[in-house]
């Protein structure tokens, strides 16, 4: 049966056994036609490439940008995990973001800049991708504290801080 679904895969995807794109199908299709017990977190592991980590930073912030600007946090909550969805409405949002809104402080500014992590990302043994970190800028840093989880094969925002400025003289506050 497993030479056949490789075989299969063979035609169908052209790329050669040395290639992780066919590595990751083949382990997939396998586990799930298999009836092997399959762990999303075996997937998250060999699916993450931390080249695009700074994608989904800046993705996140733009989101959070964007909801800010218009009000409007129904995009950011239903382009996340669906545990994060169940525990956040908009109007939840809103207010969770309410400091950070009211500083009008522009977060689009973070895509002139790569990420500077002091929690690499890194996937978690819960399978949940967190990566922690700031962008320089000047005179007011950006930083964050993010948790992805692998949802149909895409990293959701499952968990989220951002503070702009010193996170420790705004605790104090």
């Amino acid at each position: 049966m497993f030479k056949n679904v490789i075989n299969i895969w063979k035609r169908v995807l052209p790329f050669s056994a040395k290639q992780p794109l066919y590595k990751l199908a083949a382990f997939y299709i396998l586990a799930l036609g298999s009836g092997l017990p399959f762990s999303q977190t075996a997937l998250a592991d060999q699916a993450f490439d931390t080249n695009h980590a700074p994608r989904l930073v800046w993705s996140t912030m733009i989101a959070i940008e964007q909801a800010n600007r218009t009000g409007n946090y129904s995009v950011l909550r239903d382009n996340s995990a669906s545990s994060f969805q169940q525990a956040n409405n908009p109007a939840t949002l809103a207010s969770l973001f309410e400091r950070l809104r009211n500083t009008n402080f522009d977060l689009s500014n973070t895509l002139l800049l790569s990420p500077d992590y002091s929690i690499p990302p890194t996937v978690r043994k819960d399978g949940l991708l967190r990566m922690r970190g700031r962008f320089e800028l000047r005179p007011t840093p950006v930083n964050f504290d993010l948790m992805f989880q692998l949802e149909s094969g895409k990293w959701r925002l499952f968990g989220i801080a951002v503070v702009a400025g010193n996170p420790n003289k705004q605790a104090q506050k």
